[in-house]
């Protein structure tokens, strides 16, 4: 006869195995990846924003307009998407270079990109980041 917590180990085993063979091999259609160079700036530095976008070759991508995306933060540049195909995916990258003149904490907002499968139009977004801005200390004239 067979323990209880034998068999139940042996459940759970059998449940582990099947849902990993249900996930391997599988890509999603549209992955976006969003990072920063640095997380803290002083104030009136540069912070590069860059985006990554990973899909099938052919997948139709629409760009959120970001002009009117960062209300705290300045968008001071934004490049050429660049796309490079390898192993069946495409990758698309674009660099958004960011500035801001006030001191404090700030999120840069998730970007939702919308991509078409099947004749639908279907969601992907970065996750939002945290930049923090920092000013220069005054140093005390009687020194």
């Amino acid at each position: 006869m067979i323990s209880k917590s034998i068999f139940s180990f042996f459940i759970c085993f059998l449940i582990f195995l099947f849902s990993e063979q249900s996930y391997s091999g599988e890509v999603s259609d549209v992955i976006v990846k969003s990072k920063i160079n640095k997380d803290t700036i002083l104030i009136g530095d540069h912070v590069e924003l860059q985006v990554t976008i990973d899909c099938k070759p052919g997948t139709k991508i629409i760009w959120p307009d970001i002009h009117d995306m960062f209300t705290e933060l300045e968008l001071l540049e934004k490049s050429k998407i660049d796309t490079v195909s390898n192993s069946g995916r495409t990758t698309l990258n674009t660099n958004i270079t960011l500035t801001c003149f006030r001191e404090g904490i700030y999120t840069i907002p998730s970007l939702v990109f919308m991509y078409e499968k099947n004749s639908s139009l279907y969601p992907a977004k970065t996750d939002s980041l945290i930049l923090v801005v920092n000013t220069i200390k005054k140093l005390d004239a009687d020194i």
